[in-house]
């Protein structure tokens, strides 16, 4: 089973296609959650080597202006955050979530840290 397979069925999945066939993208254009999953990934995997580390990354940013504003209305915004999300938590993308304070806005992604710094060591006596 393909990790798009996996996404249609997992409830994240459902959700988006719930999203896209109640749209215009749906409905209209004939969007689909394999095509729109499809795209998102090639998209963001052609964004990760310009990705700077530290950067933080919206996946309207990931998927570049052109893509995003083909998405009429907020379905298809929506739903692509959802592909995004699922590919950052399953790992077919290497971007981690960045955290907010106070864990409110878009989800941001960045490039994960390469090196790990130690702050503190312990020695024993």
């Amino acid at each position: 089973m393909t990790n798009c397979e996996q996404f249609e069925r997992s409830s994240a999945g459902r959700r988006g296609k719930t999203l896209l066939a109640n749209s215009k993208l749906g409905r209209i254009r004939m969007l689909t959650l394999e095509k729109l999953y499809a795209t998102v990934l090639e998209a963001v995997s052609a964004a990760l080597p310009g990705l700077i580390e530290g950067g933080r990354y919206t996946t309207a940013t990931l998927c570049g202006p052109d893509l995003w504003a083909g998405w009429t209305g907020n379905a298809g915004g929506i739903a692509a955050g959802i592909c995004a999300s699922y590919m950052q938590r399953t790992k077919v993308v290497t971007l981690v979530v960045y955290k907010t304070k106070s864990g409110k806005g878009r989800r941001q992604y960045m490039l994960p840290p390469e090196n790990i710094t130690v702050k503190y060591v312990i020695v024993q006596q």
